[in-house]
């Protein structure tokens, strides 16, 4: 059977048709819509635009609900966590082993929630942002930020891709503040041989900003620590599936998902660029590789997500690795796998006078 999904947000409507088969779901088409007018006429306008391709129609009524259910179902081997970043609101849910520990709505967005989030310690911590990332002329970008906040809309520039970047830097470090359990892998300790997921939706993933912009200020912005496989989910396929199906648990490959990548973190309070020891990676592809790592360091391999394999770490004793064991498969996937060694927690390195010139050369291998 094809059940049509629907979900109203601030700024678009999402149509989602999927085949159902018992426990088992697929993804048909997808379709986006504008918000033009009120809830009820938008859902008509879906239908009329699927008719004829859905038996069943299932409106989301809850966005908070749908996020936290996805990240229930995505967590039976470990810790989720779900981001929707939408226009007016944000939305964190956290969950490990099936189980909700925690969801909020938080009043800032990426939108008309850019003034909520700039009110509420925003502008320091933006500009900090700009500073760490080597940003010439602040004001055209903050300038930048109020027309995305009038205009979401207008045409992507290099001024819009840095203000999105320190607008996503914003956001996840006011989820982070205000859900005090998801900077630090808080629960982990339980989870050692588990697969760990940071699952990106809602309307920011429209704004265009390029994906190689997306993981250091959401590395950075939330402080991860330990291993982490990061999914984007820009058509809300996730969220809006949970809410039709309750009782299951997704493969991500048979929504037709690409993974962003795996993150591994190596936390130590070193200075930059002292030698912390090897990392032996193995994805079966030819001989192993052998890494002589530094802190300071990001390095990323270059493999899929139908590919996986295992680190091997001899470091310092005073390194460690939060989360990974010998038999967690590491996975890639759009941008590989992402070896992060400047030590956590993160944020006593912002001020590193080597930062700027360091973020560039990270940015650039991404």
């Amino acid at each position: 059977m094809r059940t049509l999904t629907i979900e109203i947000g601030n700024q678009y409507v999402h149509g989602n048709v999927f085949e159902m088969n018992g426990a088992e779901a697929s993804l048909v088409s997808h379709h986006r819509m504008l918000v033009s007018s009120s809830p009820e006429d938008m859902v008509r306008s879906m239908k009329r635009y699927f008719e004829g391709g859905f038996e069943k129609c299932e409106v989301v009524g809850d966005r908070l609900t749908a996020v936290s259910q996805a990240t229930d179902f995505l967590s039976s081997f470990g810790t989720s966590i779900g981001l929707r970043f939408d226009s007016s609101e944000t939305y964190v849910s956290y969950s490990t082993f099936g189980r909700n520990r925690l969801s909020k709505r938080i009043e800032v967005g990426c939108g008309k929630g850019i003034g909520d989030a700039l009110l509420s310690g925003g502008v320091e911590k933006i500009t900090s942002w700009f500073t760490s990332t080597g940003v010439a002329n602040k004001t055209a970008l903050f300038n930048t930020l109020g027309r995305r906040m009038l205009y979401p809309n207008v045409p992507i520039g290099q001024d819009v891709q840095a203000s999105l970047s320190a607008l996503l830097y914003l956001l996840t470090s006011l989820v982070g503040s205000e859900v005090p359990l998801t900077a630090h892998n808080t629960g982990l300790h339980s989870t050692q041989h588990a697969v760990n997921s940071i699952i990106v939706s809602g309307e920011f993933l429209t704004q265009g900003l390029e994906s190689n912009k997306f993981l250091l200020p959401l590395i950075d912005g939330l402080g991860l620590d330990g291993v982490w496989q990061i999914v984007f989910d820009p058509h809300s396929i996730l969220s809006t599936l949970s809410f039709v199906q309750k009782e299951a648990f997704f493969d991500l490959s048979q929504l037709g998902f690409e993974l962003s990548g795996t993150v591994v973190t190596l936390s130590h309070n070193r200075n930059w660029f002292e030698e912390l020891g090897e990392v032996t990676l193995d994805f079966g592809l030819s001989e192993p590789m052998v890494l002589t790592v530094f802190s300071g360091e990001f390095v990323v391999v270059p493999v899929s997500a139908e590919q996986s394999g295992e680190l091997q770490f001899s470091v310092d004793s005073d390194v460690s690795i939060k989360g990974y064991s010998s038999d967690l498969d590491i996975r890639g996937g759009k941008l590989g796998v992402l070896l992060d060694m400047r030590g956590r927690p993160i944020q006593r390195y912002f001020t590193h006078p080597s930062y700027v010139s360091q973020y560039k050369k990270w940015e650039a291998l991404l």
